[in-house]
């Protein structure tokens, strides 16, 4: 007599995945994937229980390890089952598998809103916002519908309800702009979505024009007024610029009502940009028009000194000394006296007189210098131009 012995291992460690974490909205497709270690050829079956109910077979046993589950319209948590077994066994299951999975109810339609609202002018930044209810997770994408085109998606899905919508080179007309709403992890397209209208329209103020009082060109510290008008535009607002010689743009006044901008010049010679943005009074564009020029700044040139006398003069005589040169501005004058070997003297400091009386009674014979200073009223530079001359008291 013989004996032996054999051991029969049945199935072990079974596993059931899901291909969608939970949760899923209603509607979700999922596909659930079971595992399990069998010393030979084994098969599955699918169990579903939905919440408080009983467990109902879905897949009675087969060789397929996957099911394709969709949730009912029911939400809350389920519970998913896999049996598995060896093929040919007499056993109910060898191993089961259980996970929970939770069903969430769809998102309700969005309520979608712009700010600022319809209509504004092409170039307005609008913020689309959307709200939606019931889902505890929600995910938003924006999509934009231009006058006779396509509908292109803006902003994909994301967990911002917010979407900022850059119309700048923009074509006028009505725009649709949709919101779609889902569940978080969702596969499907959309749970729900909503749309608004949304017109853009042509810039109010349609063209700008920019003057100067006078010039250019101007003189060097000389105040310049520049005013500006807006074509078609009921309320515009006016916002000026200057660009000094090779300088940046610099903002000279910001937005305001009034159309003229004084502006008190500069000490320095040079080409200037001088440029002026309108836009409707509540437009939050950048600017709707603009308008630019040039502005070129002269300081005085061409200094000359002449005396009423011709040298030389004998001491005692008063020779009336007249200063001029070429200016665009208001100039000014200022004169010096340098007494034989001696050193330079301010004898009439800066003023809008442009001659100076000198009395030479009482002076040493000899040879003088006289010189004149010219510069425009408010440079504040020491001169912009000079001349001097000689002059003989006997």
């Amino acid at each position: 007599m013989a004996n032996i012995t054999y051991v029969l291992n049945a199935c072990s460690a079974a596993s059931l995945t899901t291909d969608l974490a939970s949760p899923q909205a209603t509607g979700a497709s999922v596909t659930l994937t079971g595992g399990a270690t069998c010393p030979r050829s084994h098969e599955f079956r699918f169990w579903v229980q939905p919440p408080g109910g009983s467990w109902t077979s879905v897949q009675s046993y087969s060789s397929s390890n996957t099911y394709v589950w969709h949730p009912p319209s029911t939400p809350g948590v389920y519970g998913l089952e896999l049996d598995v077994r060896d093929v040919g066994a007499a056993a109910t299951y060898e191993t089961v598998a259980n996970v929970t999975y939770s069903i969430t109810p769809p998102c309700a339609k969005p309520t979608v809103s712009a700010s600022p609202t319809s209509p504004q002018t092409v170039g307005t930044a609008v913020t689309v916002s959307a709200v939606t209810s019931v889902c505890p997770t929600p995910q938003y994408r924006f999509w934009v519908l231009p006058p006779g085109g396509r509908w292109t998606v803006a902003q994909d899905y994301g967990s911002s309800s917010t979407f900022t919508w850059n119309t700048s080179g923009l074509a006028t007309g009505a725009y649709q702009v949709e919101a779609d709403v889902r569940g978080q992890g969702s596969a499907a397209s959309y749970d729900a979505v909503n749309s608004l209208s949304f017109s853009l329209t042509s810039p109010a103020c349609a063209s700008a024009t920019l003057t100067a009082s006078s010039g250019p060109p101007g003189g060097t510290g000389t105040p310049v007024t520049f005013t500006a008008s807006a074509a078609a535009c009921p309320a515009p607002q006016y916002r000026f610029w200057v660009q000094s010689p090779g300088g940046p743009w610099v903002v000279a006044r910001d937005y305001a009502t009034s159309p003229t901008f004084t502006w008190s010049g500069s000490a320095t010679p040079g080409v200037y940009g001088i440029e002026v943005d309108v836009r409707a009074l509540g437009s939050s564009v950048s600017y709707e028009a603009v308008k630019n020029l040039t502005y070129s700044v002269v300081a005085c040139s061409g200094a000359t000194l002449s005396a009423d006398h011709t040298s030389p003069q004998p001491a005692g005589t008063t020779v009336v000394l007249t200063g001029s040169a070429s200016c665009l501005g208001t100039p000014q004058y200022r004169f010096w006296l340098q007494k034989p070997g001696g050193a330079w003297v301010v004898v009439q400091d800066y003023g809008a007189a442009a001659t100076f009386s000198w009395n030479t009674t009482g002076l040493a014979p000899g040879i003088y210098h006289l010189e004149v200073d010219v510069r425009n009223q408010g440079t504040g530079v020491s001169y912009e131009t000079v001349s001097n001359v000689t002059f003989s008291v006997s």
